[in-house]
C-alpha cells in the first residue's frame, strides 16, 4: 500500500468527518433559532394583542401603606359596607383604604385609567425586553428611544401647558385692559385722563382676577406694581388724609359717620369699600363693607368710637397704613379663609 496515498484517503475521511460535525452543528443552531424566533414572535404577539381591563379594587401601593399601618400598631378590619379596610391605633386615629379605580395592564396593576399613549409606551417595553434576549444591542436601542420619546412627550405637555397659562393670562390682562379704559369714558362719550386711584384700583382688580384664575406667578408680579402704587399714594396724600382724619375725629364726636366713610374709601388702599357705619349696643360700631366688585363683605365691628379714634391715630403713620392696606388687600383675595383679626388695628374684630 502506498503510504502517500493512504494517508490522503486518512486526511479525507477525517475532513469529511469534520464537515459532518460542523453542519449538524449549523443544522441545529437554525432549529434553535427558528425555536426563538418562533418564541420571541409568539411572545410579541401577546403583548401586541394585550387590553388593558379596568376595574375597583386595590393597588400593591394600597397594600404596603396597610403593611405599614399594621407595622405601626393600627388594627386592621374590613368594612363590607364601605368596602374599604378601616385602620385603627389605640389612641383613636383612623384611616380608611378605600376601592378605586385600577388597570390592569401586562401583568402590572395602576390606579386610574391608562391613556393609549402610557399603553403604548409600556407594550413597547415590553417587545424591547424580548427582542434583547435575543438581540441585546437592538433591545437596548429601543429602550433608549422609548426614553427619549418619553422625555420629548414631557418637554412637550409643559410647553403647551405654558403656552395655555400665557394665552389664559393674556386674555384676563385683556379683559381688564378693556374695563380699566372703559371706565376713563363719562356719560357723554368722552375719555380722561386716568388718575393715580385709576391705576391703583386697576392693579387690584388685575390681581384679583389673576388670582381667582389660578395664575398665581402672574398675580404675584402684579402686586409689585400695586405696592409701589399704594406707597406713592400714601405719600402723597399725607396731607389731605390728615385733614380728612381731623374732620372724622370731629364727626364721631358727634355720631356722624360719613367723613369717616369719605376717609377710608378715598385714602385707605385696601381694595375693600365701606358701604355703611351703624352704632350698636354699647356703643360699637358695626362696619360694613363691599369688595372690588361691590359684593357685600365680612363686617367690621369697632368696640366703640374710642376704637375708631385709634384707627385715626394709626392712618397718620404712612408706614403703618401701608401695612394695613396691604393686609387687608391680601385677605380681601381669600374671601372664603378664616382670617385673625390681627390685621385691624387696635383690635378692631370682624
Amino acid at each position: 500500500m502506498n503510504l502517500g496515498s493512504g494517508f490522503a484517503a486518512g486526511l479525507a475521511q477525517g475532513q469529511q468527518f469534520t464537515r459532518g460535525i460542523a453542519d449538524a452543528y449549523r443544522a441545529g443552531q437554525q432549529m434553535n433559532d427558528a425555536r426563538d424566533q418562533a418564541a420571541q414572535k409568539e411572545a410579541l404577539k401577546g403583548i401586541a394583542s394585550a387590553t388593558a381591563v379596568e376595574s375597583t379594587g386595590y393597588t400593591a401601593d394600597q397594600g404596603k401603606e396597610l403593611e405599614g399601618l399594621a407595622a405601626n400598631g393600627y388594627k386592621i378590619d374590613f368594612d363590607g359596607a364601605q368596602k374599604a379596610y378601616v385602620a385603627r391605633n389605640d389612641a383613636g386615629d383612623t384611616k380608611t383604604i378605600a376601592m378605586q379605580g385600577v388597570t390592569d395592564f401586562m401583568g402590572e396593576r395602576s390606579a386610574g385609567s391608562m391613556s393609549r399613549e402610557q399603553q403604548d409606551s409600556t407594550r413597547m417595553l415590553a417587545m424591547a425586553d424580548v427582542i434583547g434576549r435575543t438581540d441585546p444591542e437592538r433591545g437596548l436601542q429601543m429602550r433608549q428611544q422609548l426614553t427619549l420619546g418619553a422625555h420629548d412627550l414631557k418637554r412637550q405637555a409643559r410647553e403647551m401647558k405654558q403656552w395655555q397659562q400665557d394665552d389664559e393670562v393674556g386674555r384676563i390682562e385683556g379683559e381688564q385692559r378693556k374695563q380699566f379704559q372703559a371706565s376713563l369714558i363719562d356719560q357723554s362719550g368722552k375719555s380722561r385722563e386716568a388718575t393715580m386711584d385709576d391705576h391703583l384700583a386697576h392693579s387690584q382688580r388685575r390681581i384679583a382676577a389673576l388670582t381667582q384664575a389660578g395664575h398665581l406667578k402672574a398675580a404675584d408680579q402684579a402686586t409689585q406694581d400695586l405696592m409701589a402704587q399704594s406707597h406713592i399714594k400714601i405719600q402723597m396724600d399725607t396731607k389731605r388724609r390728615q385733614e380728612a382724619s381731623d374732620k372724622a375725629a370731629a364727626g364721631l364726636a358727634v355720631g356722624d359717620y360719613a367723613p369717616l366713610m369719605e376717609l377710608y374709601n378715598r385714602y385707605v388702599p385696601s381694595g375693600y369699600k365701606i358701604s355703611g357705619i351703624e352704632a350698636g349696643q354699647g356703643g360699637a360700631l358695626q362696619i360694613k363693607r363691599t369688595d372690588l366688585n361691590g359684593r357685600e363683605a365680612a363686617p367690621v365691628t369697632l368696640k366703640d368710637s374710642g376704637e375708631a379714634l385709634g384707627l385715626l391715630k394709626s392712618m397718620a403713620s404712612p408706614a403703618a397704613l401701608y401695612q394695613y392696606s396691604q393686609g387687608e388687600f391680601q385677605r380681601s383675595l381669600r374671601p372664603s379663609r378664616e382670617t385673625v383679626p390681627s390685621g385691624l388695628p387696635y383690635g378692631a374684630s370682624r
